[in-house]
């Protein structure tokens, strides 16, 4: 039985095809072009379940938009169904050429049962093969075969980067959580811990030489000068000055005041005077007691290289007094959390780093306040734990540490020298303010001036009296921490010679030693500084992981989207070398063992960087592919597939009987476009892919090519031979209908057409032909004009 296909059209916009092949067969089927022959043949090999469109996006566009709910009939099928009628659903389809055609096709029945369109598929096989087609073309074609499927590939691998982007995620936090992590910080622990060691040795061996060689230069620097007695003198004399100023300082102050109370009697101008000046006189003791701070502290300004006597930090002093304040919290931080631990349990300790740590999380995302309970009708945030949990540290035990008494003292000294310098700032502002006010007042209080003279004078006196005072508590403070007393000059110089002879430094060499000693000290210091803030993030990590590995577990058990964490870990701990001597690792309750960690954070890790790969490498293979570029691992990569496809396709038993002697192929080689092959007598030859072109040769290739589709089993097959014209010659006819109508192939298809564009004008020609031919010209040029088509049987 022979396979006969009707087609009732549904489409528009132009789109034409043609509405029947007959049960003839072979089938010649000749005529004009653009009258749906093309058109009908990639339909049908649609119908078959093969997209045809695979590379061309605009043409399925097109044919979508325009092929309507055209229905095709093809009768005479042979096995389970004898009949197919299949109504396009054009309106279902996918908006790009899907490799996979589905039931989205249309509505189908067979033998008047509806089916799923896709049950079609395995009762029919429509093979098109195109007759200009040959050997070195077939070749060519695969760079942009490979390009469109590379691209596709790409496009597919950019619907998941939302998935990449979640599994990098969890592989970052799988090694995070790994026992591989935990055991590098904690050597890295160990050896910082080793390191901090040797630096508080060093530091306390280079701590009292640093001091000495600075007493040493500041003696030396009295010995240069004069008599160590005249300093002593100097500092007895300016301890006398300063009784002096305290004196005037008491009578200036009285003076104000009494001027102060004689303005306040006045009219109200007066009185808004008077109040502004006893505003004054409240800053100007502000000040006075912010100074006698700073001078009590002056060590710990010098301490950092900040001159003790200075009013207003700049830039510079400012970073100083940052940066020391900086270490000394991070200094007093350990020293807290060390001599918190030694009065905890290690489980206490594990549960407030554990708690420490995700706290500090929260305020870091911003969620400081974020109430999380109410405690006695009052709210408590995240911020408010966060400071709890501080006390709790700050106040676990009483430890009678050297290092936690410095650590506190430094950072309260400190922060109060930070705080006097920008309290005297806003002090300085206000005092600004207050006296243009003072002066603003002045129109109001013509007629007054004497009282308002005699009040500013007094607030004149009292500020440089003020002043005066000030100045003298700087300097005595400063003389005082030298160290030095009335020793005289020998014995001054006594100490110096001891001093260098305890540390092996010369006179000469003095200045130079100091600044090493002092450099040295500074980088000891800041090395420590930054040790510790390592090993205290090195501890908050061990508390992280704990935190995190809980948190894994839990939305493995809990999300849906990373469920499958619990079965690839199930699945890891039945492997060799990992074992599980918890519990069951998909079962819901304990915890993962080590290496069952260990196993999950490389299995993920090494699938990570798979796909990283994987993106990478497609991208690089589908450039080369568009420039069909031979260069670099890309060029050669590509260019080794398509040999070998191409080798394996010519290797097929009809291919290779009909073009290579029935030999071996054993290269395609796409550099010199030559193809190598042994005969079955052992030699080697190789020739050209263009020598396949004769017209001997390509019949050979089209041969071999239908005994390949022969070849394979299917209950109905179509084959179209398509720009078969070059064989329609008289000396090519025969050849050709032999091989269709021949036993050997008589398997071949229920229907073979030979696909054709118009021949001649037939119409034109009917006068000059006469007989049997006259009346097949007659036949063609009724159909023609009728269809723009004929078909019939091919014949010899």
């Amino acid at each position: 039985m022979t396979i006969e296909v009707n087609v009732e059209s549904h489409s528009r916009g132009g789109l034409r095809l043609i509405n029947n092949i007959p049960a003839d067969r072979p089938c010649r089927l000749e005529g004009k072009n653009g009258i749906g022959k093309s058109a009908l043949v990639r339909l049908l090999v649609l119908m078959s379940g093969v997209q045809p469109y695979q590379h061309e996006p605009g043409a399925w566009r097109s044919l979508k938009t325009l092929v309507g709910p055209t229905i095709v009939t093809i009768s005479g099928m042979q096995g389970t169904f004898s009949n197919a009628r299949l109504q396009l659903t054009p309106e279902l389809w996918p908006e790009k050429p899907s490799h996979v055609v589905g039931d989205w096709l249309g509505v189908l029945e067979l033998d008047g049962v509806t089916k799923p369109a896709s049950k079609l598929f395995a009762h029919l096989d429509v093979v098109h093969l195109v007759g200009t087609e040959r050997l070195s073309d077939t070749l060519s074609q695969q760079y942009a075969r490979l390009g469109t499927s590379l691209r596709e590939t790409q496009a597919s691998l950019r619907t998941l980067e939302d998935q990449r982007a979640e599994l990098g995620v969890i592989a970052e936090e799988l090694v995070e959580a790994s026992p591989r992590t935990a055991e590098e910080e904690r050597t890295a622990l160990l050896r910082s811990q080793s390191e901090s060691h040797q630096l508080s040795q060093q530091i306390e061996a280079l701590a009292p030489k640093a001091d000495d060689l600075l007493k040493a230069t500041a003696l030396r620097a009295l010995i240069d000068t004069g008599d160590a007695a005249a300093q002593e003198q100097r500092l007895n004399d300016l301890r006398k000055e300063l009784e002096a100023a305290r004196a005037a300082h008491s009578t200036s102050e009285t003076q104000h005041e009494a001027a102060v109370a004689a303005l306040n009697k006045g009219t109200k101008a007066q009185r808004d005077a008077a109040k502004i000046e006893r505003k004054l006189r409240t800053l100007d003791k502000e000040l006075d007691r912010l100074a006698a701070r700073q001078a009590a502290m002056g060590s710990r300004l010098e301490a950092v290289g900040v001159a003790s006597d200075v009013e207003q930090l700049d830039e510079q002093g400012a970073d100083k007094l940052n940066a020391a304040l900086d270490a000394a919290l991070a200094r007093q931080r350990e020293a807290q959390l060390q001599a918190a631990r030694i009065n905890r349990t290690q489980a206490e300790n594990d549960l407030i780093d554990e708690l420490r740590v995700v706290l500090e999380s929260a305020v870091e995302k911003g969620l400081g306040g974020l109430c999380v309970a109410a405690l006695n009708g009052e709210d408590v945030t995240v911020a408010d734990l966060v400071d709890a949990l501080g006390q709790v540290v700050s106040d676990s035990g009483e430890v009678n540490l050297d290092e936690l008494t410095e650590a506190n003292a430094a950072v309260s000294e400190l922060a109060e020298l930070k705080q006097i310098f920008h309290r005297r700032e806003e002090l300085r502002s206000e005092e600004d303010t207050a006296r243009a006010s003072l002066e603003g007042l002045g129109p109001k209080i013509a007629g007054h001036d004497d009282l308002r003279e005699k009040a500013k004078g007094a607030r004149a006196d009292l500020e440089m009296a003020s002043a005066r005072v000030r100045s003298l508590n700087m300097q005595i403070g400063a003389m005082t921490r030298s160290g030095l007393g009335g020793a005289d000059v020998a014995d001054a110089a006594a100490r110096v010679s001891e001093i260098l002879a305890k540390h092996g430094v010369s006179a000469e060499a003095l200045a130079q030693s100091l600044a090493e000693a002092q450099a040295g000290l500074g980088q000891l210091r800041q090395r420590d500084v930054e040790l510790k803030r390592a090993q205290a993030e090195l501890s908050n990590k061990a508390a992280r992981r704990r935190v995190l590995r809980e948190t894994i577990r839990s939305r493995a058990h809990s999300d849906p989207h990373r469920a499958w964490l619990t079965q690839l870990a199930a699945v890891l701990a039945l492997r060799p070398g990992v074992g599980r001597t918890h519990e069951d690792p998909g079962s819901g309750t304990g915890d993962w063992t080590d290496s069952v960690w260990q196993a999950l954070s490389d299995h993920v890790t090494s699938v990570r960087n798979a796909l990283m790969h994987l993106v990478r490498d497609v991208e690089g293979l589908e450039a080369v592919a568009r420039s069909k570029g031979t260069s670099g691992p890309y060029g050669a990569g590509l260019r080794a597939v398509i040999e070998q496809d191409a080798r394996e396709q010519l290797s097929a038993r009809p291919i290779a009987k009909a073009l290579f002697d029935d030999g071996i192929v054993e290269r395609v080689n796409l550099d010199d476009e030559t193809v190598t092959w042994t005969t079955p007598e052992g030699e080697s030859r190789t020739r050209p892919l263009a020598a396949f072109s004769s017209g001997e040769q390509a019949l050979g290739f089209m041969r071999a090519q239908l005994q390949q589709v022969a070849a394979a089993p299917a209950e109905n097959r179509l084959i179209f031979l398509d720009e078969f014209g070059a064989f329609i010659a008289a000396d090519r006819r025969r050849p050709l209908a032999e091989l269709l109508t021949s036993g050997v192939l008589l398997g071949l298809a229920e229907q073979v057409i030979v696909v054709l564009p118009l021949q001649a004008d037939y119409e034109a020609e009917l006068d000059q032909t006469t007989g049997r031919l006259h009346e097949i010209y007659q036949r063609r040029a009724r159909d023609v004009d009728a269809a723009g088509y004929f078909t019939e049987v091919f014949e010899r």
